[in-house]
């Protein structure tokens, strides 16, 4: 297996504390509705860690969190630089020869075409 494979194995291994994220609209749309979009975040922990044989768990803990409209376009605009980064390493570093740039095309577009179209 490659490094990076290797890496991924194993910072998800005994995991048991997982998340999910739910956008709420408070007050009214207004000009920008962005601007009253929270997000209401999940956090479950869980009597096991992953991986697992099992198919069901017990969960433990959970708590919820709202995420002001700045702080979740912050954590969107870091994941998102994560993921092009990841995407430009594996084209800068891939084998000599015919290198598929496909996939760090179609991020750069995406993340070009949602900039125009919300007039930013």
């Amino acid at each position: 297996p490659r490094e990076s494979e290797v890496i991924k194995n194993h910072k998800n291994r005994d995991v048991n504390v997982f998340f999910y994220n739910k956008t709420i609209q408070k007050g009214g749309k207004g000009d920008n509705e962005y601007a009253n979009l929270w997000v209401q975040r999940t956090s479950l922990k869980i009597g096991i860690c992953f991986p697992s044989n099992r198919r069901r768990a017990h969960v433990v803990d959970r708590s919820q969190v709202s995420l002001r409209p700045i702080v979740n376009a912050i954590e969107a605009v870091t994941l998102k630089t994560q993921e092009l980064e990841g995407v430009a390493k594996s084209v800068k570093y891939a084998p000599p020869g015919d290198v598929d740039v496909n996939s760090l095309s179609m991020n750069l577009n995406g993340m070009i075409d949602a900039a125009v179209s919300g007039r930013y």
